[in-house]
This record gives C-alpha cells, structure tokens and sequence, in this order.
C-alpha cells in the first residue's frame, strides 16, 4: 500500500479534513488583475499569427483534413451521379444503412 494511502486512511479515520486547503469550484475570475488577462487575450492580428504559427506547425495535421475533406466531397459527388435519378425513399433507406454501419463501427 502507497504511503500517501495510508496518511489519507489515517486522516479519515481521525475525520481530521482541512477544508481550507480545497478550493471553490465556482470561484470568480474578480481576484485577477485586467493586466494579467490582457496578457491572454489577441488582437485580431494575434489570432492570426497565433493560427498560421498552429498550422505550420501541425502542417501535417492540415494537410490530412484537407485531404479527408477532399474526398468526402469527391466520394459525394459520385453518389449524387450514381444515385441522381432514384426515389427519395431508396436513398433514405441508403442514409440509414450506412448511418447504421457507421454507428457498429
């Protein structure tokens, strides 16, 4: 058994808690200065930098979704041509076979 296991067991048996150790969950935001928020918070020319240093950085990460992207739309496209001139009711049975395949997945 851990050390610290037994100090906790210890304290619990004792019912000895010191309540003013824990935190508030709900605690406000009123304790921190506007200076050290402001720190936190960009410029719209913050953003922007802050997002290309983000994208260059997980580049790899970019290209995959773009990649993804592109054959979803591609992957829509042929569905749209193969399947145009169907009924509504075959391709809402469709949707809901793959919906489902999806989801076993």
């Amino acid at each position: 058994m851990l050390s610290g296991a037994n100090v906790e067991n210890e304290a619990a048996e004792d019912s000895e808690f010191d309540d003013s150790l824990r935190e508030d969950e709900s605690e406000t935001l009123s304790d921190i200065d506007d200076c050290d928020v402001d720190v936190y918070l960009h410029s719209e020319e913050g953003k922007n930098i802050k997002k290309m240093l983000w994208e260059r950085v997980n580049r790899v990460y970019v290209m995959e979704q773009a990649a993804k992207k592109a054959v979803a739309t591609a992957n829509k496209k042929a569905f749209e041509g193969d399947f145009g001139n169907c009924s509504e009711d075959f391709l809402a049975a469709r949707g809901l076979a793959a919906a489902a395949a999806k989801s076993r997945k």
